[in-house]
C-alpha cells in the first residue's frame, strides 16, 4: 500500500519521475529521512549520510559513546567519510559493517576493518581527532 501511495504521488506530482531534490522527496507520503538519503546516495549518486540502526551503532561504538542522537550519528559519519563527504560506496560499507560485523548483541570486533580506530574495540579512549579527524579521514574512508 505504501509503495502504491508513493508511486501515485510521483506520477501525479512529478510527472512520473522520482524527484532529485531531498525537499521534494520529503513531500512524498510515507517517505522519511532514511529513504530520502538512500535515494539521494544510491539512486542519484550524490553525497548523503544513509543512517539506519546499524550505521548509528557503528558511529556510536567508534566514539565509545552510548547510543547517540541520529543528528550526532549523522555528523560523526559525515566527518568519518572525510573531506569529500560520504558517497555511495561509503554508505554501503558502513551499512554492511553495521549489519554484518558491528552487530547489536555480540559485535565481531576481531573481523572489523575499523577496529584500530574504534574506542569500543580497543577499550581505550582514543583521541577523537584520530577517530573522526581530518588527518586520518582519507585512510579511514578507505576502510
Amino acid at each position: 500500500r505504501k509503495f502504491r501511495d508513493i508511486a501515485r504521488a510521483i506520477q501525479a506530482d512529478f510527472e512520473g519521475s522520482v524527484p532529485e531534490l531531498p525537499d521534494q522527496l520529503r513531500l512524498l507520503p510515507h517517505v522519511g529521512e532514511w529513504l530520502v538519503a538512500s535515494v539521494v546516495a544510491f539512486g542519484w549518486g550524490r553525497s548523503a549520510v544513509v543512517l539506519d540502526g546499524g550505521c548509528a551503532r557503528v558511529a556510536s561504538r567508534l566514539r565509545g559513546k552510548p547510543r547517540q542522537s541520529n543528528w550526532q550519528a549523522r555528523i560523526d559519519l559525515r566527518r568519518l567519510a572525510g573531506k569529500a563527504g560520504p558517497d555511495r560506496a561509503f554508505d554501503a560499507a558502513v551499512a554492511d559493517l553495521g549489519a554484518l560485523v558491528c552487530i547489536s548483541v555480540t559485535p565481531r570486533c576481531d573481523a572489523c576493518p575499523a577496529r584500530r580506530y574504534c574506542v569500543t574495540a580497543t577499550g581505550t579512549d582514543l583521541d577523537e581527532a584520530a577517530v573522526l579527524g581530518a588527518e586520518g579521514a582519507d585512510e579511514q574512508a578507505s576502510l
